[in-house]
């Protein structure tokens, strides 16, 4: 049940990115799309194991966190000033965001009983990443 819960999560999260910025899976670059598939495979793949299930959203933490650097470098290189230092300025005030908001979701998911909540804390921590490497790609795309 708490597998299903955190699939459903995931996948509610992903329609509400999908959605607030204007495209489908389709419309995405594929690094965005086969990040979220390996995902969806892998967690169907391991719906029995919780360790799996941790492991899949630890290793989509890691691709989203590559595609957050990806998106940023290719958006830095394509930026002429003003523009370029604003960006740097930004990134380093969404990095604060970042670590303060990782920090907050493993006490606050650190503080309940069970192991749902690793799994929830992994998604919500999946969630922030994919909302900035979208965010970093629409303006690539722009």
């Amino acid at each position: 049940m708490k597998k299903i819960a955190v699939l459903f999560l995931l996948i509610f999260s992903t329609a509400c990115l999908y959605s607030q910025y204007g495209g489908d899976s389709t419309t995405l670059t594929p690094d965005g799309k086969w990040a979220d598939d390996a995902l969806t495979l892998c967690l169907s793949n391991n719906s029995n194991s919780t360790n799996a299930s941790l492991n899949c959203l630890a290793d989509a933490l890691e691709s989203w966190q590559g595609l957050v650097n990806t998106n940023y470098s290719n958006l830095i290189n394509k930026l002429a000033e003003p523009n370029r230092s604003n960006l740097k300025l930004a990134q380093a005030s969404w990095l604060s965001y970042k670590n303060q908001q990782f920090k907050f979701l493993d006490t606050y998911y650190g503080s309940l009983p069970g192991t749902m909540y690793k799994q929830m804390k992994l998604g919500a921590e999946v969630v922030i990443l994919k909302s900035r490497s979208m965010e970093l790609l629409n303006m690539l795309d722009e």
